[in-house]
């Protein structure tokens, strides 16, 4: 079925699109008459108004506050696209966009972020964050909800779901799910595994993926046995993880490489050693990557959809804020498998995408 148009109830009722735009719209001067008439139809036939032109109705403008990591900005970078494509899109409706950038997604602590001093020195309507580990983000969303401003998280969620109003982002439990699923079925569904990444405080994230790895392990290769998970410093994780594959090297048959940091490293060193028949299955694709799936070397990849992380959390949320409109908690984004087969499609499009 079509969707219908003000133009449709001009000619159903044999008005002029400008009556009509106005009677839906409570602008200009309409009779009570005409005003009841245009509405009723309009709910009879589930017209649905359009948020732009609600918004150049309204003239309201809004006022909204972005923060993102700065670190591995090859990956970021495509997320601020997504951002700066909607911010664009909406500038002519009077949604104003500030971005900040910090040192996530875990900072120092003694680092001034200027979101806190914002909210409380400044009007801001609404923020979008990735949450990171810091004082200042977590007082800030203590902030916005004592003060009713909507906080909408993206890429990690916040530790307690009454802090925001609804995350967009990947499902980290379905996530661990596909990892446990690629891993079982790249090492046959028998042999000796184990979990490697680096030291974080994110642990609700890394919990989620966990549980969906072992979930699906349990119910589908009760065979494949995970030894040990290994957490290393960051600045010493090569030493570590050579350590580790030296002393595993013969009974080691799978790596499930947790976080996107380690993945090229544990790569690297497999085929430093020339451990050929170890499966790795890892998350993203950051610098240098590519080349070892290429190889061989990291059997599979799981990589986030990034230009749509930054784009539909703010449509949405100016939704929200013209409309009213109730939101869902959680919006889901998609997560890509990428083979050797497929590298050639992770690439940034126009939009910054990711995935063409």
């Amino acid at each position: 079925m079509e969707k219908v148009t003000i133009k449709d109830i001009a000619q159903a009722l044999h008005l002029s699109v400008g009556t009509v735009y106005r009677s839906l719209n409570n602008t200009g001067r309409v009779s009570d008459r005409t005003r009841g008439l245009v509405l009723d139809y309009a709910e009879r036939v589930g017209f649905q108004p359009n948020t732009v032109a609600q918004g150049l109705a309204k003239r309201k403008k809004y006022r909204i506050v972005i923060l993102l990591s700065r670190d591995y900005d090859e990956w970021w970078s495509r997320v601020l696209e997504g951002f700066e494509k909607a911010a664009q899109e909406l500038s002519e409706f009077g949604v104003e966009t500030t971005i900040l950038r910090c040192s996530g997604p875990f900072p120092d602590r003694g680092e001034e972020i200027g979101l806190l001093r914002l909210l409380k020195t400044e009007r801001v309507d609404g923020i979008i964050l990735a949450p990171t580990i810091h004082p200042e983000v977590t007082a800030s969303l203590e902030y916005a909800r004592e003060h009713g401003i909507d906080a909408v998280c993206v890429n990690a969620d916040a530790q307690l779901p009454t802090q925001r109003l609804f995350y967009y982002g990947p499902d980290e439990e379905r996530v661990g799910r596909m990892a446990g699923e690629l891993l079982g079925k790249f090492m046959r569904g028998r042999g000796k595994a184990c979990l490697v990444g680096v030291e974080s405080t994110d642990h609700y994230r890394l919990a989620l993926r966990k549980k969906g790895l072992f979930n699906q392990l349990d119910r589908c290769y009760p065979e494949i046995d995970v030894a040990q998970s290994y957490s290393f410093p960051r600045n010493q994780l090569r030493g570590y993880l050579a350590e580790m594959l030296r002393e595993n090297r013969a009974a080691l048959g799978g790596i499930y490489v947790y976080d996107a940091v380690a993945l090229r490293e544990t790569a690297e060193i497999a085929r430093e050693m020339d451990l050929r028949g170890l499966v790795i299955v890892g998350h993203e694709c950051l610098d240098g990557c590519a080349e070892l799936v290429r190889e061989g070397w990291i059997d599979a990849t799981l990589c986030q959809e990034t230009f749509p992380q930054g784009y539909y959390p703010l449509k949405l949320l100016y939704h929200h804020l013209l409309t009213g409109a109730a939101v869902q908690p959680y919006y889901y984004s998609n997560v890509h498998v990428v083979l050797r087969s497929n590298l050639d499609l992770l690439e940034k499009n126009e939009n910054g995408c990711g995935i063409k």
